[in-house]
């Protein structure tokens, strides 16, 4: 297990730069992300994410691994 999750992290590792690069270039004073927020939620959203809630700067998404118990 953690050899695929290292796996795919490293698949993402570019992405996931690209994200923090993209995220430091425009920094925002705090309650004010909203390019941070737009950001974050169009990934969400890619990934298929529920978003129930995309107030700028807040975001609220459903995580659902489909197994029972707390998350």
């Amino acid at each position: 297990m953690n050899e695929r999750i290292i796996e795919l992290s490293k698949a993402k590792e570019n992405q996931i730069i690209a994200w923090r690069r993209e995220l430091h270039r425009f920094p925002e004073p705090g309650g004010q992300e909203v390019r941070t927020a737009a950001l974050v939620e169009a990934q969400a959203r890619r990934l298929g994410l529920e978003v129930l809630q995309a107030g700028r700067p807040n975001l609220i998404a459903v995580l659902d691994t489909g197994r029972p118990g707390k998350t």
